[in-house]
């Protein structure tokens, strides 16, 4: 009987599987084709005595597979599709929109260059809002595929004709690093907001914000220098460089960031007690990578960094793993802020210059 109950619940599962590549597949076709019809709509041909548009080409297909996700999936299953649509086809607007802005207003070899990454901007908006529409497995395999994109794209298409101002770069990815670290304090409220304020909940409080404190002040020691380095190099090296160092290594900043805020989120209903083991860990790889991420960049930038050294950092976060889960969160954010704080002084330049007290910045 229990044989029969798990072949039964296996072949209803294979079914709703296959049943969601078939909608995922029909879905894939009508976008598609919605997308080109509405894109070359403007594109006219010659066919005999008629002249008409490109664009009721793609069309015919469209209407096909409405009626076969009609017959199939039903009125919800077209309605749902029609939304991704629309939505799909204003955020297309919305990407060309800002591609054809940039061509028009720069230089011919922006231009041109700004032209070769545009239809991968394009595929990788589609990928990413198909990803926020759909569930499950799908959405896993779109972001990914969105990712692969995004990140390979330096080596496919040329940077050639980018021209990158070092000040302007540098301080709208400043910007972006300040948001994110107001986001992971946002969290603490966030975390305590069904939780009575209290003794505890003041504790994790004060240690979040102080560790946070802490990633800030390592990232905006060396902000200058970066600019400066970024500034000096070679004009056709540097859209490579601003890649490398805004593009992936701004990743990994962004993604330690983002597991610090999950892990202080997760000690807060209860920092005196033993985090989880995923929570822990998140905690401590995330501060060890973004001290990483930020050497990175000055070592990839060849100049002589005033802040802390990486290694001793990324090696007591990742020992202090054990201590959040078999003591308590708070106990391993206290660590990881003692071990940031003994790099920080430790650090002549992080003495001479407070981030605070720069007024260039």
């Amino acid at each position: 009987m229990a044989h029969s109950e798990k072949a039964v619940n296996r072949a209803d599962v294979n079914a709703t599987s296959r049943r969601d590549i078939v909608y995922l597949a029909l879905a894939g076709f009508f976008v598609t084709n919605a997308i080109l019809g509405e894109l070359t709509g403007g594109k006219l041909f010659t066919l005999g005595p008629f002249t008409m548009s490109i664009g009721v080409i793609p069309w015919p297909v469209v209407f096909i597979t409405t009626d076969l996700i009609n017959e199939y999936f039903g009125r919800d299953g077209v309605r749902r599709l029609t939304l991704t649509t629309i939505g799909l086809i204003a955020y297309a607007f919305v990407v060309l929109l800002h591609s054809a802005l940039y061509i028009r207003g720069t230089t011919p070899s922006e231009a041109r260059a700004m032209r070769a990454i545009a239809p991968y901007n394009l595929i990788v908006a589609t990928l990413v809002l198909m990803a926020a529409i759909e569930g499950g497995t799908a959405q896993w395999v779109l972001m990914v595929i969105a990712a692969t994109v995004l990140w390979s794209l330096g080596l496919f298409v040329s940077l050639d004709g980018f021209r990158v101002v070092a000040s302007h770069f540098a301080e709208r990815h400043e910007l972006l690093i300040i948001v994110a670290l107001g986001e992971s304090i946002v969290v603490l409220g966030a975390g305590a907001g069904h939780h009575t304020v209290g003794l505890p909940t003041a504790t994790i409080a004060m240690l979040g914000l102080t560790l946070t404190g802490c990633l800030w002040w390592t990232y905006f020691t060396d902000e200058k220098q970066i600019e400066y380095a970024l500034r000096s190099a070679n004009v056709r090296q540097r859209p490579d460089l601003a890649l490398i160092v805004y593009g992936y290594l701004h990743f990994f900043l962004l993604l330690g960031i983002i597991l610090v805020a999950s892990g202080l989120k997760s000690a807060i209903p209860r920092p005196f007690d033993g985090l989880p083991t995923a929570s822990a860990i998140m905690l401590g790889t995330g501060t060890a990578m973004f001290v990483a991420a930020d050497e990175a960049m000055t070592r990839l930038l060849r100049i002589r960094s005033e802040s802390l050294r990486s290694a001793p950092v990324t090696v007591a976060s990742i020992a202090a793993i054990p201590i959040g889960h078999i003591l308590s969160g708070a106990a391993q954010i206290a660590i990881l802020i003692a071990i940031l704080a003994i790099a920080i002084a430790a650090s002549p330049g992080l003495r001479r210059r407070s981030p605070l007290t720069d007024s260039n910045h």
